[in-house]
C-alpha cells in the first residue's frame, strides 16, 4: 500500500501548477528522461503540503494511475504512435514558449 500511496503523491505533485514541484517527481516518460524537461525523482511526502494552488482532481488521478503503471512495468499502457505524436507536440510547444 505504500508504493501506491507514493503513486498517489506523486500524482498529486505533477498535477500541480508549481512548477519545482513538477519536477521533484520520477521521470516516468523515457522520450523526456535525461532532458531539460525531466524531473529529478527528489519528491517527499511532505511536499504536498506545498501545493499552493487549486488542483485538477481528475488529473491527479491520471497522473497517479501513469505512475502505477510505472510501477507495475506496464506504462505507458496505450499506443505507440499515440505518444509519440503528444511528446512530439509538447516539445514543439515548449519550443515555441522559448
Amino acid at each position: 500500500m505504500r508504493d501506491i500511496k507514493d503513486c498517489m503523491i506523486q500524482g498529486f505533485l505533477s498535477a500541480s501548477c508549481d512548477e519545482k514541484l513538477q519536477r521533484k517527481v520520477k521521470e516516468i516518460h523515457k522520450d523526456f528522461q535525461g532532458t531539460e524537461h525531466a524531473s529529478d525523482n527528489s519528491w517527499r511526502p511532505q511536499d504536498v503540503y506545498k501545493i499552493k494552488e487549486d488542483i485538477d482532481p481528475i488529473a491527479v488521478i491520471q497522473n497517479a494511475l501513469c505512475f502505477v503503471e510505472d510501477m507495475m512495468g506496464i506504462f505507458p499502457n496505450v499506443d505507440k504512435t499515440e505518444i509519440n505524436k503528444t511528446i512530439k507536440k509538447l516539445l514543439d510547444k515548449g519550443q515555441e514558449n522559448e
